[in-house]
């Protein structure tokens, strides 16, 4: 049910409790009641705003480039090796960005693809599909158009407020604003996305960990480690992305991690550096 109709629903349901109270009540009781209708509404249009967070940050994004990972996998506890490509790619107000992910065993472990627009928030994906080991593939489409946030594999839609991310975008939407940032990020600075998944969409908070030592097929470099922040008792997907400056902002490692899997990239080799497009 989109949002904006179920918030229809609980001003309706309100109204009418205050109908009620109204032809009941004398006006000792009645004020009472107004003021905890007025508390009990300000608290769900609180909770729904942050459901559904909208944030502006500053952005400037990576420069187009195909990027090499080695792979490790770990899939039901046995681990196995293999190779990623990022394909990441943006030209006026458009970008691409095609990841697939190999592994010696299994093959394609995860086939993705975003692509879309970009507006004042950054990255604006219109549609993302996705194909994960032993899992039919999936796609979430962004309608521009018409404001709304649907996905093939639930009825669920969302309307479209602006920085809406998909899981594939979402990196590299966090790279563009990291790379924004004037001087060194300090360890606990967050950001807030609202990212698409492939049967609803959640807030998706990353934290700054701090600068680490990488070692890459590029060398060793320093890098900003940045993790998703979730509950531990959360079933989602964990995600540890390291992001170094001297790399353009590159992610030179990125780990993912659920349940019965554990996929772990490291950059091995950066083709096709070009210059970034920076906004404010």
């Amino acid at each position: 049910m989109p949002a904006f109709l179920k918030n229809a629903i609980v001003v309706t349901v309100l109204s009418n409790k205050f109908k009620e109270m109204y032809a009941n009540s004398s006006g000792r009781i009645f004020g009472k009641g107004l003021a905890c209708l007025i508390l009990l509404a300000c608290s769900l249009v609180q909770a729904r705003a942050s459901a559904h967070p909208v944030n502006q940050y500053p952005f400037e994004l990576l420069p187009p480039a195909d990027l090499t990972y080695d792979v490790s996998v770990k899939l039901y506890g046995l681990p196995v090796g293999g190779t990623a490509i990022m394909n990441w790619h943006s030209e006026g107000q458009r970008y691409s960005l095609k990841t697939e992910t190999r592994s010696s065993i299994f093959g394609k472990v995860v086939e993705a693809q975003s692509e879309g627009l970009v507006d004042v928030y950054g990255l604006a994906p219109t549609e993302m599909t996705e194909k994960r080991f032993n899992k039919p593939p999936y796609s979430a489409r962004f309608d521009r158009q018409h404001n709304s946030l649907s996905f093939t594999d639930a009825k669920q839609t969302y309307p479209l407020l602006g920085g809406e991310q998909d899981r594939n975008s979402v990196l590299f939407q966090l790279a563009a604003v990291v790379r924004a940032m004037s001087g060194e990020v300090q360890p606990g600075t967050e950001w807030t996305f609202f990212v698409a998944g492939r049967r609803n969409a959640l807030p998706w908070t990353f934290n700054a960990v701090g600068v680490e030592e990488v070692k890459t097929g590029m060398g060793t470099v320093s890098a900003l480690h940045v993790r998703r922040l979730q509950p531990k008792e959360a079933r989602q997907q964990q995600i540890d992305v390291w992001l170094a400056p001297s790399l353009a902002g590159y992610p030179v490692r990125v780990v993912f991690a659920e349940k019965r899997q554990r996929i772990e990239q490291v950059l091995k080799k950066i083709e096709k550096p070009q210059i970034g497009v920076k906004n404010d």
